[in-house]
């Protein structure tokens, strides 16, 4: 009745349900359906920088375009001294270099995700993140 099957790799999978009934003296198949499952391969990637400076590039720390098949997502910004400033709990979300609506100062803070992906993949990312307010990317047009 409750059948549960996790997918621990990428890949196609055709599952075939079949309906059954039986007693004592015979079985018959009374009909089979074929359904097709495919998991894409997972990728959950982070920049290692950010400059919210109000230029309306990189205004915020998010993961890098691209991240696929993600079924469970939870990340957290600290500062150097351990102290948590922002959470967010999908792939989709951002921080703005902000705590508790105000500036933090430009330097260097902490980023901890524990992600899972379709394909049975764990990510498990730890990494100094850069937070550049005085940053602004020159354009070729003087």
């Amino acid at each position: 009745e409750d059948t549960e099957y996790t997918f621990v790799e990428s890949g196609t999978f055709n599952i075939v349900q079949k309906t059954f009934v039986s007693n004592r003296t015979f079985e018959n198949e009374l009909d089979s359906t074929t359904i097709t499952v495919t998991i894409a391969e997972s990728k959950l990637e982070f920049p290692n920088a950010f400059s919210p400076n109000g230029d309306d590039r990189n205004e915020y720390f998010q993961a890098k375009e691209g991240y696929k098949s993600i079924i469970s997502f939870k990340a957290t910004i600290f500062n150097r001294w351990g102290q948590k400033l922002y959470e967010w709990d999908s792939p989709a979300g951002k921080w703005d270099g902000k705590y508790h609506g105000s500036d933090v100062k430009e330097g260097v803070y902490f980023l901890m995700v524990k992600a899972k992906g379709a394909d049975g993949k764990v990510y498990d990312i730890r990494k100094d993140i850069n937070l550049l307010r005085g940053f602004t990317e020159k354009s070729n047009n003087n």
